[in-house]
């Protein structure tokens, strides 16, 4: 015998102490049903069955519930996962294509080069993100600064296209 553990009858867990007290009442039941008249005890092995049948029939519609509602889980979860990756995407995007804008409007100046780079990122790094209403309004903007060479405009341009961006990105949340 082990240091600590007790002669005598072996008790069961905790956990099935329900059990014994099941079988208990049940055993009670019986006993009672057998000696009284209180309980019409030719019809128990019929009113058993039918228990049975409504356990089962009430797991089986449980399961298909369970099941229905882990499937809407899953689909939930996939949809929030691939919004998160995409939102991620896009606004690494929009990152790179305002930090070029940045420093064109901080020098306040662009090059025929620089100009032809950031339409080209607009026409096939940012299209595939951004909707189409801001595509031809940030495409507006572009061509004001292509036009005007000035420091105020290319300032006022990008600060347009930052606030275009921000209103595509709030609108995808």
């Amino acid at each position: 015998m082990k240091k600590g553990q007790k002669s005598g009858a072996v008790m069961p867990g905790k956990k099935y102490i329900w059990v014994l007290a099941s079988l208990m009442l049940l055993g009670l039941f019986g006993f009672i049903g057998n000696v009284s008249s209180l309980l019409p005890f030719r019809d128990f092995p019929g009113q058993i069955v039918a228990a049975c049948l409504e356990a089962v029939i009430t797991a089986i519609i449980t399961v298909f519930l369970l099941k229905a509602q882990t499937n809407e889980q899953t689909e939930s979860e996939l949809k929030r996962e691939r919004f998160a990756v995409l939102f991620a995407k896009k606004s690494q995007a929009y990152d790179a294509f305002l930090n070029d804008l940045v420093a064109i409007a901080n020098r306040g100046s662009i090059t025929k080069e620089e100009f032809l780079k950031i339409v080209d990122d607009l026409n096939f790094r940012l299209v595939m993100y951004i909707s189409d209403e801001s595509n031809s309004a940030i495409a507006d903007q572009l061509n004001m600064i292509g036009t005007n060479h000035d420091e105020k405009t290319i300032k006022s341009c990008v600060f347009n296209i930052a606030q275009e961006l921000k209103k595509d990105l709030q609108a995808a949340i």
